[in-house]
């Protein structure tokens, strides 16, 4: 069944700024989101930087389990926002806010067609920046997708976890085989100045 993703969901574009989005302090207390944060998986605040905006101006924040998506340039990528620790958190128009208002829909299951390959094309045909990407909040609000029943949203939901476990595993035994190579290599290149300063 296809769906609009109004449907399912409330769609907001972030805070406006005037000036520069990204404080020099943390004199506002307000954690900001920006495009280059966004990956595929989870934001967790702790990693973000602070707003250039005053507290009684904040309209826009952003909250648990709201998803992320860029709308300005190429890169085609949503994550699903965690406040671990209660902060304040907004981000800026370039940036779609989609809240989840209907029951029927697995949260993850939307940020696995996102990331798809077939999400990423439908969002790339939407573009209608000529130097600079972009897709206006109108097209997102429009966007079509596939909705299963909720059983096999969750099945899609498991593969796509289990995926992304094996991703990290990998990932992390990629970044140790580096280390081990660099050391290895290094030993050798020592011991072959050691043996050179003998002769």
């Amino acid at each position: 069944m296809l769906v609009q993703l109004s449907d399912i969901a409330e769609i907001k574009l972030g805070q406006t700024f005037r000036g520069k989005a990204e404080a020099s302090d943390n004199a506002s207390g307000i954690k900001l989101v920006q495009i280059r944060d966004i990956h595929e998986g989870t934001l967790e605040s702790s990693s973000l930087s602070f707003a250039n905006i005053d507290k009684e101006k904040l309209k826009v924040r952003v909250i648990d389990n709201d998803l992320l998506l860029p709308l300005r340039g190429s890169r085609y990528e949503m994550c699903i926002f965690k406040s671990m620790t209660g902060d304040v958190v907004t981000t800026t128009n370039q940036v779609a806010i989609i809240r989840s208002v209907s029951n029927k829909v697995n949260l993850e299951y939307l940020l696995w067609y996102f990331n798809s390959t077939l999400g990423r094309a439908k969002l790339a045909s939407l573009n209608t920046g000529t130097t600079v990407p972009k897709i206006n909040s109108a097209q997102l609000t429009s966007f079509q997708f596939p909705l299963p029943d909720t059983s096999t949203q969750d099945a899609i939901v498991e593969l796509y976890r289990n995926w992304n476990k094996q991703k990290f595993i990998l990932s992390e035994m990629l970044i140790n085989g580096e280390m081990l190579v660099e050391s290895a290599c290094r030993s050798i290149l020592d011991k072959s100045g050691d043996s050179n300063g003998e002769n």
